[in-house]
This record gives C-alpha cells, sequence and structure tokens, in this order.
C-alpha cells in the first residue's frame, strides 16, 4: 500500500482498556477548516507528549470505509494558531497506544464530547487480525466506515471552548 495510504478499523467503547496499560499517552488538539478545491478534509493537529507539542497538517479523503489518502506535513505553532483561530470546528481527546502483536492499538477518549474511539492500522484492506480479549470485552460495535464516528463530524463547533481544555 502506497506511504500515503491510511487503512484502519474502528470500535465504538464503552470503557478504556488501556485506561492504566498503555505504551504511551498523547494529547492531541484538532482543528478544522473547510474541504480544500480536491474535496479533502484539512486537519491542523497539535500532539503534546510528556509536555512537549508538535504540529502537524493533514489532508484526508477518504478511498473505502476503511482506507483514506493520508497527507501530512509538519508545520510550526505559529500557523497551527493561525488555523485554530479560523477552525470551523475542533476536538480534544487523549490517545492511549498499546503494541499488541504487530499492530499498535489506539484508544482515543474524547474530552470535548461522551466518545471513545478504539482503532488499529492496518498494512491492507484485507489484513487478518484478531481483536485482542481486552479491547473485544470494553466494545460495543464496530464503526468502521460510519461517518458518524469520523473525528471531523465528531468535533464541536464551539473552538473557544474546546481549547481551554488542558490536561
Amino acid at each position: 500500500m502506497p506511504k500515503d495510504v491510511e487503512i484502519e478499523r474502528k470500535f465504538l467503547m464503552r470503557v478504556n482498556p488501556f485506561r492504566f496499560d498503555y505504551d504511551d499517552v498523547l494529547e492531541i488538539h484538532q482543528c478544522y477548516l473547510p474541504r480544500d478545491e480536491e474535496g479533502f478534509t484539512v486537519r491542523y493537529r497539535a500532539v503534546a507528549n510528556e509536555g512537549v507539542a508538535v504540529y502537524f497538517k493533514t489532508r484526508k479523503k477518504s478511498i473505502s470505509d476503511m482506507s483514506c489518502t493520508e497527507l501530512e506535513e509538519k508545520v510550526t505553532k505559529m500557523e497551527y494558531d493561525r488555523a485554530e483561530e479560523s477552525s470551523l470546528k475542533s476536538l480534544v481527546k487523549l490517545r492511549y497506544r498499546k503494541k499488541i502483536g504487530d499492530l499498535v492499538w489506539e484508544v482515543d477518549d474524547f474530552l470535548t464530547s461522551r466518545l471513545m474511539l478504539a482503532e488499529v492500522e492496518l498494512p491492507s484492506e484485507d489484513h487478518e487480525f484478531d481483536i485482542p480479549k481486552d479491547i473485544e470485552i470494553c466494545m460495543m460495535m464496530e464503526v468502521t466506515g460510519m461517518e458518524a464516528f469520523y473525528n471531523e463530524n465528531i468535533a464541536i463547533t464551539d473552538a473557544v471552548a474546546a481549547t481551554q481544555i488542558r490536561i
């Protein structure tokens, strides 16, 4: 699969199976601008790990329920701040990551809503894997391809409220 294609499966969770057992946790602030002229979602993201933030601009466009083109580049804090000021909506989440077997599972705990999603990136759409038992028992249902569970649609329109959340 080309490096600019992301393939993932996503699951709605009741509780976070990684709350106390994870490899690392990230604080993520995301904001969204209008889709660009090619129909890509435009997202800016600040990712903090142990207090150090890195900033990204990402353009995403669906290919299938599981796959999307994802074009990501690092940006400066100044560019991120400008995007955040003019954003349409935003979100804040904690991302718990844990490597299980040959895959990295992530659980996103959205602080701007009452949702928790687990996702796993796959090397191909037909990649076979077992859902780990600790994830399966906390899972409500698979939501792969359901637009209501895209981060862009989870983001809230009150960008001011979202930016006030700090961990």
